[in-house]
């Protein structure tokens, strides 16, 4: 049986038209001909880029007789939810589904949660709500780089966030900021880019 590799490429929820061209053995064309035909479900980015769910591209892989990707790490990534918000928790947690379980995923709904929570097991990377009651992600991420440096990716969400400018986030310690609505596949984009450089294996 055929197999194709990628290295991050496990680690993503959704991919590309171009990356799931490339573990089929065709060009981008023929997957966006069969996009367009009804063949293959996907979803769209604010841009109208398609992204295909990753237990979607298993089963084309599948269909054709060829296997998924070898796995390239010894366990899930694990990754953090963590907002006041269970609406916002509950849309993560279901758009987070499609990559199974190469995402281990955990949920937290306060600062104080959250931090305890990564106290007894630090995930690779956290999805922070800014804007929280009490200990707010702001703190969060100022104990977070405090204590662990990098060590942990995260990506800020927020509805509103004054005049801070990206560069000013970072500062805080976010790699990434969203603002909300919380735009899905961008952020999904994101988690596979933040942790394709994770070695295989415990950190």
């Amino acid at each position: 049986m055929a197999s194709r590799t990628g290295q991050g490429q496990i680690l993503k929820a959704y991919h590309t038209t171009t990356e799931v061209a490339k573990m089929l053995g065709v060009s981008r064309q023929t997957v966006l001909r069969m996009v367009h035909a009804g063949r293959v479900r996907t979803c769209q980015t604010p841009g109208g880029f398609h992204r295909i769910p990753a237990d979607e591209v298993s089963r084309l892989l599948a269909d054709r007789g060829m296997t998924d990707p070898p796995v390239v790490r010894t366990r899930p990534v694990d990754v953090m939810i963590v907002d006041d918000e269970e609406a916002v928790v509950d849309v993560l947690n279901r758009a987070l589904k499609p990559a199974g379980s190469r995402l281990a995923v955990r949920t937290a709904t306060s600062g104080i949660d959250a931090l305890i929570a990564i106290g007894e097991r630090v995930p690779d990377l956290l999805i922070l709500d800014l804007m929280m009651p009490g200990v707010n992600g702001y703190e969060v991420c100022r104990q977070i780089r405090a204590k662990y440096g990098e060590g942990i990716r995260i990506i800020a969400i927020s509805g509103r966030v004054d005049s801070m400018t990206d560069a000013e986030l970072h500062e805080h310690g976010a790699d990434v900021f969203f603002s909300k609505p919380v735009p899905l596949v961008e952020i999904l984009d994101s988690i596979g880019h933040l942790t394709e450089d994770l070695s295989s294996g415990d950190k």
